[in-house]
């Protein structure tokens, strides 16, 4: 798991999801109070697979790689 802080106060985390199918990779935006960022992708969730999340990081335009 890697956690990115974000420019609003909140925080990206990148995980590793292990499900039926597969591995996959998720990210996640919390706001700052910790609730899960409703507005952020598909309900405050992004996943993406097959692959393993080890590490994260933004560019200066706030891409994630």
């Amino acid at each position: 798991m890697t956690v990115v802080p974000g420019s609003d106060g909140g925080l990206y985390v990148a995980a590793t999801t292990n499900g039926a199918s597969g591995s996959g990779m998720a990210l996640v935006k919390y706001d700052a109070d910790g609730a899960v960022d409703a507005g952020f992708h598909d309900g405050g969730a992004s996943h993406a697979g097959p692959g393993l999340a080890t590490s994260m990081t933004r560019d200066e335009r706030g891409n994630f790689f």
